[in-house]
């Protein structure tokens, strides 16, 4: 590419220091980017990116199409983006600062000429941090099209004109927006100068004031820091909500129509709401917001069908079995990776509870192969998904709704939970029996939230028939028919090669999730536990390289 100098030579000195005029050139390093696009699905995009270096320079890579920032990074000046239509990707651990104070009217301090689009990276963490601190000419975030943002965390302030300003759309699908305008003249945080500013997603949503014709998307509700709700029948909206915080409301599936007209699906899988869904939807990406730990067991339950061969950064486990542990007082449960037994489906299935371990921490995705994944109904979903398993005597029951244990429910005594820390004498990661603490008005009752599952006996005749070894060891802790107060889980998996391995983990009353336990070799030593790597659903051998 020629190298095109879009600053004149008689501003070149002043210039230097405070403007980024993108212009074609070969200098900008280039890199194939990992973002979330348009319909919540991973994607990849060969970006120009900005880095220290470039910012050092006096011109940019005008011609391109997409940048990306990755690292932490201040400039102070103005940054302009010439192309008609520009993608800015904001890297997970990226945060980009611009400081400008302009003593031109024509020049913001993020000044995209055409339409700009904005996206955030899986785990939706990094910042674009834009400051106009002049107070006479500049804005803020300024884009001479359409503006559209769909993650990330996007900040901009201004003390002279607007802060995030569009000539025509400004559409927000996703991320964390924040705007504010601090000058004292007639300029907003948030202004669309000649089209909508529609609200379809939004993590967190702040604007000291609005201008322009505000829409919130048919079945979005959002809600501010007390009790005011607000959505597309809100009588005067853009002053209903300016200076708020803005949040959607609880839920636990959330759809969000994508600028294509398909759908895709947000879940909130800390909320303690309960779920519902009034009808069937197919979507084609699904945002899964629950943390994981990596390596770490928890459990699981998917109110969705997959479409065959989705790909996912996690292992499904299903309950195998759970028996009394020869010649000791002790339950163990088995549970399976479905890809290595050929009598369940090698893809996870809706309202069946998992175990599920993650290669990689934080979220847990699906990468539908372009196809849809079906949300049924509420109606038509098990109200509690269950595996049973021993002959009847055990079952793994999923719950779509907060589940609390309070006195005289029928569960008692008989349910177990996975144990996230060592509580109640139950150790972190075991199938701990859920029981009561004398002062649970005060602590907490112990509950789960929606999404997991937990693992029961069929009544209270199912019971250990501990040796009588065991027994003369310590009578006061064990006697017939004991009630074991944890349960070791054993891991059937599968390597890379083909070979079948074995790994072992422990379940709390409040999280359900699991720790591992020791490993150990064939001659007694202490060994790692396995790294669990990604599985590919829909063919039976596992690949060898981490699906992301």
């Amino acid at each position: 590419m020629k190298l095109q100098r879009q600053i004149a030579k008689a501003h070149v000195a002043l210039a230097l220091p405070v403007a980024l005029c993108m212009a074609a050139n070969g200098w900008s390093a280039k890199k194939d980017t990992d973002y979330i696009d348009e319909n919540g699905v991973s994607a990849k995009m060969n970006c120009t990116l900005i880095d220290a270096s470039l910012l050092s320079t006096a011109t940019l890579n005008n011609s391109a199409s997409c940048f990306v920032v990755e690292d932490t990074l201040e400039y102070n000046g103005h940054l302009r983006l010439i192309n008609d239509n520009v993608t800015f990707i904001i890297a997970d651990k990226a945060k980009f600062t611009i400081n400008y104070n302009s003593s031109d009217k024509n020049t913001h301090a993020m000044d995209v000429l055409h339409n700009l689009k904005i996206f955030g990276q899986k785990n939706q963490a990094g910042s674009l941090i834009v400051n106009e601190t002049g107070t006479s000419y500049s804005r803020g975030l300024s884009a001479g099209g359409t503006l559209q943002i769909y993650g990330g965390h996007v900040i901009a302030t201004s003390n002279a004109r607007d802060a995030i300003w569009a000539n025509n759309n400004i559409d927000i699908y996703g991320g964390s927006v924040s705007a504010i305008y601090n000058g004292t003249g007639n300029y907003d945080g948030i202004e669309s100068e000649s089209g909508n500013i529609n609200i379809n997603w939004v993590n967190s949503l702040y604007a000291s004031s609005y201008s322009g014709n505000l829409k919130i998307a048919d079945g979005l509700t959002l809600k501010d820091e007390g009790t005011g709700e607000y959505s597309n029948s809100t009588t005067g909206i853009n002053a209903a909500i300016k200076g708020k915080t803005l949040t959607p409301t609880d839920y636990l599936v959330q759809f969000v129509t994508n600028a294509d007209n398909s759908k895709r699906a947000i879940i909130d899988g800390e909320s303690s709401s309960t779920l519902n869904i009034p009808s069937a939807t197919d979507v084609v990406s699904i945002d899964f917001n629950r943390t994981f730990t990596a390596g770490k067991p928890s459990t699981i339950v998917l109110p969705f069908s997959l479409p065959p061969n989705t790909t996912t950064n996690a292992k499904f486990f299903y309950l195998k079995e759970v028996v009394q542990v020869e010649n000791t007082c002790a339950w163990n449960a088995t549970v399976t990776n479905i890809t290595i037994d050929d009598k369940v489906p090698d893809i996870p299935q809706a309202n069946t509870p998992y175990v599920v371990v993650l290669n990689d921490g934080g979220k847990l995705t699906f990468d539908l192969g372009g196809e849809t994944a079906t949300f049924a109904t509420t109606t038509n979903l098990v109200t509690n998904p269950t595996t049973t398993v021993s002959d009847g005597k055990w079952s793994f029951i999923g719950v779509y709704s907060f589940k609390e244990w309070k006195e005289n429910d029928e569960d008692l005594g008989l349910a177990y939970a996975f144990a996230g820390s060592n509580e109640n004498n139950i150790k972190q990661g075991k199938f701990g029996k859920i029981a009561i603490a004398e002062d649970a008005e005060t602590t907490g009752y112990p509950f789960a939230n929606p999404f997991r599952a937990y693992l029961k006996k069929r009544d209270s005749n199912v019971k250990l028939q501990c040796p009588q070894a065991v027994l003369g060891r310590n009578s006061a802790q064990y006697s017939i028919g004991h009630t074991s107060e944890s349960i070791d889980v054993l891991f059937e998996n599968e390597t890379e090669n083909g070979e079948k391995t074995t790994f072992m983990a422990r379940m709390n009353t409040r999280t359900g999730e699991f720790t591992m336990l020791p490993n150990y070799d064939a001659k007694g030593r202490k060994i790692a536990a396995p790294k669990v790597r990604g599985a590919y659903y829909g063919k039976k051998v596992l690949k060898s390289k981490d699906v992301q």
